[in-house]
Order: structure tokens, then sequence, then C-alpha cells
């Protein structure tokens, strides 16, 4: 979790690159949940590729709020994940063919920087209930509706990990809140 957080925080860096490969990249939601990165869910025939897009990331903790801004393209055999400070400058790039993350990043972020973490996040949100289910192995995901909106909420037994609002049905397109409440962690993602 300390990952992600520091990942998210440090968007305003600039320097040399650093690469990093990862094949079968688990990451810790809190302690005793992982959620392993699992497939594109195009390659599998369980949803349509998205089309490619732009998003604003408003990331806040304890009162501390920070922005980013995401660009994403898609293709039948991978996903690309470029991030950029608020005024454009590149911060990383991250390329997921389904099976191997290639993430290559500012020097400063080098010892907290971890995609696998965003990309992990993104899965949480976007990838179908069913594969999202695959990548927890202690946890269950649930997509329901709350009030006019739709909602899922990822629960360790009685505890909640993770809380996702989508302002319209859930999609690529629609605003979307994950909360960690564990954390007291807020993400927002609005469609460029």
């Amino acid at each position: 979790m300390r990952s992600l957080i520091w990942c998210l925080l440090l968007w305003c860096c600039t320097g040399c690159q650093h690469t990093q490969n990862l094949s079968q990249s688990c990451v810790t939601l809190t302690a005793g949940v992982d959620y392993c990165l699992t497939p594109l869910p195009w390659q599998q025939g369980r949803a349509a590729q998205p089309d490619d897009m732009a998003q604003q990331v408003r990331f806040s903790q304890h009162q501390q709020t920070r922005e980013l801004l995401l660009q994403l393209q898609f293709s039948p055999d991978s996903e690309l994940m470029v991030g950029l400070a608020p005024l454009g400058q590149p911060l990383f790039t991250l390329h997921y063919d389904g099976h191997t993350l290639a993430s290559q990043h500012s020097g400063f972020m080098a010892g907290t920087f971890r995609g696998d973490y965003l990309l992990a996040v993104q899965q949480l949100i976007y990838w179908p209930a069913a594969m999202v289910q695959q990548g927890l192995a202690s946890a269950t995901v649930k997509d329901f509706r709350c009030g006019m909106q739709h909602c899922r909420e990822i629960r360790r037994g009685d505890a909640l990990i993770a809380r996702i609002h989508y302002a319209e049905t859930p999609g690529w397109q629609s605003p979307v809140t994950l909360e960690l409440p564990q954390a007291a962690v807020q993400l927002s993602i609005t469609p460029m």
C-alpha cells in the first residue's frame, strides 16, 4: 500500500529513466490481501477493446491532493499507459501485454515507483468482476447498484478493502471514485 501512495504522490519528477520488467506481479492491497495482475480482458474475449483515451486522476490522502494525467492506448495485444504531470511533463510509461509489465520512469521515482500498483488499481476498477476475482486469492469482489450509481466492493470477510463508485454505467467513460479506507486514500478518475 505504501508503494501505491508514494507512486501517486511523486508525479512531478523529471530526469533519467529507469526500466523494469515484471512478470506475474502481485501487489498488497492490505495486510493479508494481495492482487495479482490478470490478462487483458479483450485478449480473453471477456470485454471489447477500449478506445484510446485520456484521464485526469486526482489522488487524496490526509487532506493532501495531487493530480496526474494519464494517456491510455490500447491494441489487440497490449495496453500503453503514459503518466504526465499536470503541466505535461512525462513521468512514466507502462506497457502491459497481459503477462509482462514493462515500466519506464523518472530516476527520481526509482526507489518508490511500482507500475504494477497503478495497473492493479486500473484492473480493480475496469476489469470484469470475474477477472478481478481471479487475481484476489483471499478476498471477494461484488458489483451492485448503490442508489443511482453502480458500485463495486472488495472485501475480506466483513472488512472493506476497496469501494468503487461509478457515476454512470461501469466502463472506461464513466467518472470513477476508488476508496481504500484502511489507507485513508481516495482516487478520482475523470475521462477527458
